[in-house]
């Protein structure tokens, strides 16, 4: 087993937990019909956040592909931005339905400040890793090169602070095109 082998088997265990805990929860949503009040930002953002941890899996493998030794200490951010992830795709979903149901905008209400917390990390720790990697760029050289991404983290950190659903759907919309622009087309492997 290839060092980059190791690490990316250790990535997809962490990443897999996560998709298996949303799917789950989205499962039980499913199963529980009526008893569930429907609300557009719930799964707008859990959709959300499945495709920023998609993107994150995809891209470890550019982070991971060409290791031929690795320390913990280099390791470690990037270990720390999955641990995020998983997080975001832990929190994403309502963990139960209870016997009388759940309103899911009552559920995104009060969980909007611990997701887009989540969601502002992500980011974060993204911007940081390409700091790391491409630091010979200086900051402002990669702001240039990462302003959508910087502007994504900008416009989670605002969701954080704001209740204004307004203000969430131009969150949720901008950060979906980002994602999707800057990553659909990128290639892995030979």
């Amino acid at each position: 087993m290839s060092t980059s082998d190791f690490v990316l088997a250790f990535v997809g265990i962490i990443i897999g937990l996560g998709v298996a805990d949303l799917l789950t929860c989205l499962h039980k949503l499913l199963r529980a019909g009526s008893r569930v009040k429907w609300h557009w930002a719930t799964p707008a953002l859990a959709g959300l956040m499945f495709l920023v941890t998609l993107v994150m899996w995809w891209r470890s493998y550019l982070w991971f592909s060409d290791l031929t030794s690795e320390t913990i200490a280099a390791f470690l951010p990037r270990f720390l931005a999955m641990i995020i992830v998983f997080l975001m795709m832990a929190a994403a979903l309502p963990d139960d339905v209870p016997e009388d149901g759940i309103d899911l905008r009552e559920f995104y209400s009060s969980s909007r400040v611990h997701l887009w917390s989540l969601m502002t990390l992500t980011f974060t720790s993204v911007v940081l890793i390409e700091l790391a990697d491409h630091w010979t760029m200086g900051v402002a050289g990669i702001l240039a090169m990462f302003w959508p991404t910087t502007m994504s983290l900008a416009f989670a950190a605002i969701a954080t602070l704001t209740p204004r659903m307004w203000v969430h759907a131009l969150a949720i919309g901008w950060i979906y095109s980002v994602v999707i622009y800057n990553n659909l087309f990128i290639a892995i492997g030979q």
